[in-house]
């Protein structure tokens, strides 16, 4: 295995909190299928046979769920549990060290794309790189939008 897939799960949806006040956001369904299953779905069509998907403690047992009851997953899935949400990337993965085994793919659970994972990997090896990031121009049409709710670790009404 060169790359050891890592699908980060546990964040709150903090901008979407009326969607995720009772559900966690990698549980939403985006065209009758949870937010989860797609970069779950781009592994498999990758040709992975494992992940890792960084859950809420909270979040568990909804996510398996909408998993079980919508999808056929055919990948084996090791959920990890993370107590706190507020953690960084960095954080989550220095927490779990001990099941890294070799480089990872970290994919958010929100990733919903058609691109081929083979590229990236090439242009990874290609490049000899250490590190190899996928980012996206944000379309025109968005430059001037808000985006909804809140985005803060902080809750609301407290101020420093």
């Amino acid at each position: 295995m060169e790359f050891q897939p890592i699908i980060m799960a546990a964040g709150p949806g903090s901008r979407l909190a009326e969607l995720t006040s009772k559900c966690p956001k990698a549980a939403l369904l985006i065209g009758n299928r949870p937010m989860v299953w797609y970069p779950i779905n781009m592994l498999e069509k990758a040709g992975f046979e494992e992940a890792i998907i960084i859950v809420d403690m909270d979040g568990q047992a909804e996510i398996q769920r909408v998993l079980t009851e919508s999808c056929s997953v055919k990948l084996h899935l090791e959920y990890v549990t993370v107590s706190n949400t507020d953690d960084g990337t960095a954080d989550v993965l220095r927490e779990m060290k001990s099941k890294i085994k070799t480089d990872l793919l970290i994919i958010p659970c929100d990733l919903i794309t058609d691109i081929s994972l083979h590229n990236i990997a090439n242009l990874h090896r290609t490049h000899d790189a250490s590190l190899t990031i996928l980012l996206s121009s944000l379309p025109s049409q968005f430059y001037e939008s808000v985006a909804p709710g809140a985005r803060s670790k902080k809750p609301l009404g407290k101020t420093e």
